[in-house]
C-alpha cells in the first residue's frame, strides 16, 4: 500500500476512464470528497448500517451531495485513477473502481469481501435485461 504497509479492503473493478459508477444500495451519501488513498470518493450508508465505499473516481454526477438519499442503480460518479497523493493526484495506476463494504455494530467497524455480492448483483442485472417482464 501507498505510504507503508496496510491491508487492501475491497474489490478493484478495472474499467475505462469515465465508465459510470452506480450505487449498489438504498442509502444516504455520508461522505463525498478527497481521500489521500482513495482519491475522489463517495461513501453511502445503507439501511442496514453498512458503509459502501466507492474510490478512485474521476468525478461525480452533477448535483450529488452529502445527505442525498439514493436508490440502487443511481449513477454517483465515473471510473478514474485518482488518489495516492495530495488532492487532485491522478494517473498513478490504471483506471478502476475500488469498492469496499464495512459493517458497524455500534462499537467497531470492519471490512468484508464485497465480491460475492458484486457477482450476485451482476447476475441479477443480466437476468433483468434478458427478461424485463419478470421485474
Amino acid at each position: 500500500g501507498w505510504g507503508g504497509r496496510r491491508m487492501h479492503e475491497g474489490t478493484d473493478l478495472f474499467a475505462s476512464y469515465g465508465v459510470p459508477v452506480k450505487s449498489t444500495t438504498y442509502g444516504i451519501v455520508e461522505t463525498k470528497g478527497w481521500n489521500d488513498y482513495g482519491g475522489w470518493r463517495v461513501g453511502i450508508r445503507d439501511v442496514n448500517n453498512t458503509y459502501h465505499y466507492y474510490a478512485h473516481l474521476s468525478g461525480y454526477t452533477k448535483d450529488l451531495k452529502e445527505g442525498d438519499f439514493l436508490e440502487p442503480g443511481t449513477v454517483i460518479g465515473y471510473v478514474g485513477s485518482s488518489g495516492y497523493g495530495r488532492e487532485g493526484t491522478s494517473g498513478k495506476f490504471p483506471p478502476h473502481l475500488h469498492y469496499g463494504m464495512y459493517k458497524f455494530n455500534g462499537r467497531t467497524e470492519w471490512a468484508y469481501d464485497p465480491f460475492p455480492l458484486l457477482k450476485r448483483w451482476e447476475q441479477q442485472e443480466k437476468n433483468a435485461k434478458k427478461n424485463p417482464a419478470a421485474n
